[in-house]
């Protein structure tokens, strides 16, 4: 990476990230910076830190006079793009999260970046299974209103729908949501985590994917080469109710959508008779997803107008004093 120099010579456009969250979040968020790459190569990325990856990138000491930080959970990339290409900015710190599946770019432009170790020993369960993701853990309690466990009628659904054999792999253990998938799916298949590296490449590696509100699983799902991945639309996969995330790929064939209701999660009595009870989950067509996410745009066009215009003030602040000083 190419230091400051003395005089007018400027820094090599730098993109320092800022780890946020856990490993799902900070590989979506690795992902999205990573097309800011792609769109302008000479940017360096640098501040990622996965070691469940063997990825680090220290940055070099910061400095705070021409530093523009950037947060919330927006993330504009072309705008970041356009002024890296222009050089209205020449470093700038992504303490972001953004949770746009549009943003992401394709599957194959990040298979290279996330490789498992060859002689990681992983379980492979082939096109007679079909794998379901478990969060459980501290999602049991009253964590975050916007994860939650999924309903037991939406795993009958998918695994009934799929024909195959269940297989839970996850955060299995004694508790009252393991019991209960042990006690409707007895003849199933389950495996309790095996560290976080082999329980994501054990759903990676899956011909067919129940994906649970996690954006581990999530990412695990979406990095696969699953034939077919059902997907709960629920908690902070709804647009309406987390109308600003999208995380639902609508234009990919592999993903089967069951709809469930805006409900959020607080452990209370009444939600856990809600992951046990019967009901049927409506399959989404893709018009019905658009529909949602149009509705879900219009909520927030507002706040991302306010970001993207506060975002372009500072860096043609910046900008200005970086050419007094010069």
């Amino acid at each position: 990476m190419q230091k400051r120099v003395s005089g007018s010579a400027r820094l090599a456009p730098e993109l320092r990230i800022r780890p946020t969250g856990n490993v799902g979040n900070q590989m979506l968020q690795l992902m999205v910076v990573s097309d800011v790459q792609r769109r302008v190569p000479s940017v360096e990325l640098c501040g990622h830190h996965l070691p469940m990856w063997g990825i680090a990138a220290p940055c070099g000491t910061p400095s705070a006079d021409d530093d523009i930080v950037l947060g919330g959970g927006y993330i504009p990339v072309r705008q970041i793009a356009g002024y890296f290409r222009r050089g209205v900015v020449d470093r700038l710190t992504i303490a972001a999260l953004s949770f746009h599946v549009g943003k992401f770019g394709r599957p194959q432009d990040h298979s290279h970046r996330f490789v498992a170790p060859l002689d990681l020993e992983v379980e492979v369960f082939g096109a007679e299974s079909i794998v379901v993701s478990v969060r459980a853990a501290e999602i049991l309690t009253d964590d975050h209103p916007d994860y939650g466990p999924i309903p037991l009628s939406f795993i009958e659904q998918a695994v009934t729908a799929s024909g195959k054999h269940p297989v839970f792999v996850g955060q299995l253990g004694d508790d009252v949501y393991s019991r209960a998938l042990r006690q409707r799916f007895p003849d199933a298949t389950f495996c309790p985590s095996r560290g976080e590296l082999v329980d994501f490449e054990t759903l990676r590696r899956a011909s067919e994917i129940v994906v649970s509100v996690s954006t581990f699983a999530w990412v695990a799902a979406w990095l696969s080469d699953a034939k077919r991945i059902h997907l709960p639309v629920k908690g902070l996969y709804h647009p309406g109710q987390r109308p600003d995330l999208d995380l639902l790929p609508a234009d990919d064939p592999r993903y089967v959508f069951y709809e469930c209701e805006v409900r959020r999660w607080h452990a209370t009595p009444d939600d856990f008779e809600y992951l046990w009870a019967p009901r049927h989950h409506r399959v989404l067509q893709r018009h019905h997803l658009r529909l949602m996410k149009a509705n879900a745009l219009r909520r927030v066009l507002w706040s991302r107008f306010v970001l993207c215009a506060g975002f372009a003030r500072r860096c043609r602040l910046a900008r200005w004093r970086s050419h007094r000083a010069e």
